[in-house]
């Protein structure tokens, strides 16, 4: 009995399929841009003091404190000055060599006036033309001119008497003028207008504050 083979069927190779290229990345879509003001929670705002500027009163009234302060330490010293000498003159000395005078008659004017609050030195040299201060019976004080010197006796003038005084010996003498103490004349003819110019400053003073 003859057999007919059945034919095998041909199995055909898989065809390769060439890969396709993957595509060029095409330049994106412009994003969006994101507003980072919403995105992100707000931060919050420090407040800073506002700086204002003083007022004009307050500088104004610095301005008088520190003005009365110096009037008044002017006058104090002023005053403390003249104790001293007042003292010193009460117990027959001087201040440091010096002695004040106050003059009240008229016959040293135009150089010296009534009035005048006069420096004195204590020293011992004496020239003719010198203004000198002299005891006169122990107690007065004269202050003249010298017109002569002879030996220890010193015979002096007022520069508005038309006669010479009489002769005075050097250890009467108290000293030689050297100048007027305007200052301290100053304070001692206006005290009352000191004391109140300066209550009505602080009076003053006192009201802006408030």
């Amino acid at each position: 009995m003859t057999t007919k083979k059945t034919p095998k069927k041909s199995v055909k190779p898989p065809v390769k399929q060439a890969r396709k290229p993957a595509p060029k990345k095409t330049a994106s879509t412009p994003k969006k841009p994101v507003n980072k003001a919403h995105s992100k929670t707000p931060k919050k705002i420090e407040k800073r003091p506002v700086e204002t500027s003083k007022k004009p009163s307050n500088i104004l009234i610095k301005c008088l404190n520190w003005f009365a302060y110096i009037l008044c330490i002017f006058f104090i010293v002023c005053y403390g000055i003249i104790f001293a000498f007042q003292v010193a003159q009460n117990n027959d000395s001087t201040l440091f060599g010096y002695s004040l005078y106050r003059v009240n008659s008229g016959s040293m004017e135009p150089t010296l006036e009534i009035g005048d609050e006069i420096i004195v030195q204590k020293t011992d040299d004496y020239q003719v033309g010198d203004v000198v201060s002299y005891l006169v019976d122990g107690k007065n004080t004269v202050t003249h001119r010298i017109v002569s010197i002879e030996n220890d006796i010193i015979v002096t003038k007022g520069d508005a008497n038309g006669v010479s005084d009489d002769p005075v010996h050097r250890e009467n003498v108290i000293g030689k003028y050297v100048g007027k103490a305007k200052f301290l004349n100053f304070v001692l003819s206006n005290k009352v207008p000191i004391l109140a110019f300066l209550g009505i400053l602080f009076v003053f003073i006192f009201i802006l504050k408030k």
